[in-house]
C-alpha cells in the first residue's frame, strides 16, 4: 500500500500537513485563485466562504473519500481571525437571540401571519419533521431552519437576494462565522463552516490541488480484480423520475468506461483498505443515494428541505443486479431508491450534467430507455412501470 504521504500531490501534502491536527485552520476549494464572498450565491444558502476543518477532513482526503468541492484546481488554506463563532452543534436560544428574530419577523408579518412564537412552534415541529438522513430537532437545527424562514420573508420569499438577508441576519446575531458538525448546513457534509465576512478568516496560503492516488494495489480495483474489497461489495442505484410535457420520465448516465446507459449509482464509501472486508459505518445505504444526486447528475438539491421525505428505499438487490464484474471472489449488490421531483420540488430538472464517472446525462421516456448496464432494465421494469 502507498504511503499516506503519497496520496496526495507532495507539496500539497507537505505543505497542509503540520496544520493537520489544529482546529483553528480549514480549506477552502476554488476554481480561481482567489476567495472571496460572491453576493450572487447560486446556492440556497447564506452568502459566505464555505470551508472544512482540515482535522475534520483530513483523514476522508487522504482516504479519497467524496466531498463537495474536492476537484477544483486550487486548495486555499484559512485561518479562523474571529471568537464569534457559532457552533450549531451545541446552539441553545438564548433571549438576546430571540429578541433579534422577533423583531426581524414581526417587521414583516403580515396580519395573517403566525405571532412569532407560534411561528417558532411551526418552525420546531417543521424541522423535526424533515427527516433527512438524521434526526435532528436540536435548536440549532431549529436556528438554522428558523434563520432560513425569516430570510425568504425579508427578501421577498423568492428573490435570491434572501442569501444575502440570511448572511446579515447572522451577524445581527452577532456571529462572523458558523461550524457545524452535525449535518445541518449540508446533509451529505458531516462537518463545515461558512464565514460571513472577510475579516472573520486569514488566508494562509495556496495550493494547486491534484487528483488522488487512491488505486494503489497491484491487484485489488484492477482488470485482474475489478472491486476493492473482498465479498459482497455494497452499492447504490437511484431511479430519479419526473413528468416533463406529460411523459413520465426517469434520468440516465453514460459511464464513461464503456459508454453504456445506467442509472445513477455509486459503490457506498466506507473506511475499510483495500483487500480487506467492507465494513460499514463511513456511509448508509440512503447517504450514498443522496450523494449520487449530486455526485453524478449535477442536479443541486439545496431548495428541497426535505429530500430525506421523498427518497424511498425499494428492496436490496444481489442476483437481480447483472454485474459482469461479479466473480467468486467479489461480487456487487445494490440497495435500490426511488425518488420522484414535480413542480413543486423547487428544483431545477433542466440543469443535469455529468461528472465523476458519468459522460453524459439524460432524462428519457420510459418507453424509449436503451439497454442499460447492470441489468437496469430489469429494475425499471419491476419497480417503474407498476
Amino acid at each position: 500500500m502507498l504511503s499516506e504521504r503519497k496520496r496526495l500531490e507532495p507539496t500539497l501534502y507537505d505543505e497542509l500537513k503540520p496544520y493537520s491536527t489544529d482546529p483553528a485552520y480549514f480549506v477552502t476549494f476554488t476554481a480561481i485563485e482567489k476567495v472571496g464572498i460572491n453576493p450572487s450565491n447560486a446556492f440556497s444558502t447564506p452568502i459566505g466562504i464555505y470551508a472544512y476543518s482540515l482535522k475534520d477532513l483530513w483523514k476522508h482526503w487522504i482516504a479519497g473519500n467524496f466531498f463537495f468541492g474536492r476537484d477544483r484546481p486550487y486548495v486555499n488554506l484559512l485561518k479562523v481571525n474571529t471568537t464569534k463563532i457559532l457552533h450549531l452543534k451545541n446552539y441553545s436560544f438564548n433571549t438576546k437571540d430571540l429578541s433579534i428574530l422577533q423583531a426581524r419577523y414581526d417587521s414583516v408579518k403580515n396580519v395573517t401571519d403566525l405571532s412569532f412564537e407560534a411561528f417558532l412552534k411551526d418552525t420546531r415541529a417543521a424541522t423535526a419533521k424533515e427527516t433527512n438522513l438524521y434526526s435532528n430537532t436540536s435548536d440549532g437545527a431549529v436556528l438554522w431552519n428558523l434563520t432560513f424562514r425569516i430570510a425568504r420573508k425579508l427578501a421577498s420569499d423568492n428573490s435570491k437576494a434572501f442569501t444575502v438577508r440570511w448572511n446579515t441576519l447572522f451577524r445581527e446575531l452577532g456571529y462572523d462565522a458558523i461550524y457545524d458538525t452535525s449535518s445541518i448546513i449540508h446533509l451529505l457534509q458531516s462537518s463545515q463552516a461558512v464565514f460571513f465576512t472577510p475579516s472573520s478568516y486569514k488566508l494562509i496560503g495556496r495550493f494547486k490541488n491534484k487528483n488522488l492516488i487512491v488505486n494503489d494495489s497491484d491487484y485489488w480495483g484492477t482488470k485482474e480484480q475489478p472491486f476493492w474489497y473482498p465479498g459482497e461489495n455494497p452499492a447504490v442505484d437511484i431511479a430519479i423520475t419526473t413528468v416533463i410535457d406529460s411523459q413520465k420520465k426517469v434520468l440516465l448516465v453514460k459511464r464513461k468506461q464503456d459508454g453504456s446507459w445506467a442509472l445513477p449509482g455509486s459503490f457506498i464509501h466506507t473506511d475499510s483498505e483495500k483487500g480487506e472486508p467492507f465494513n460499514w459505518g463511513r456511509e448508509a445505504p440512503k447517504q450514498a443515494a443522496i450523494r449520487v444526486l449530486t455526485e453524478k447528475t449535477k442536479l443541486y438539491l439545496g431548495g428541497l428541505r426535505s429530500i430525506g421525505e421523498k427518497i424511498r428505499f425499494v428492496g436490496k438487490f444481489d442476483s437481480k443486479t447483472k454485474d459482469s464484474r461479479n466473480n467468486k471472489e467479489a461480487w456487487s449488490a445494490s440497495y435500490f431508491f426511488t425518488i420522484h421531483f414535480d413542480d413543486a420540488s423547487e428544483i431545477d430538472l433542466q440543469k443535469i450534467g455529468a461528472q465523476a464517472e458519468a459522460s453524459d446525462a439524460k432524462w428519457f421516456a420510459l418507453n424509449e430507455v436503451p439497454k442499460l448496464a447492470f441489468g437496469h432494465n430489469g429494475l425499471i421494469r419491476q419497480i417503474l412501470n407498476k
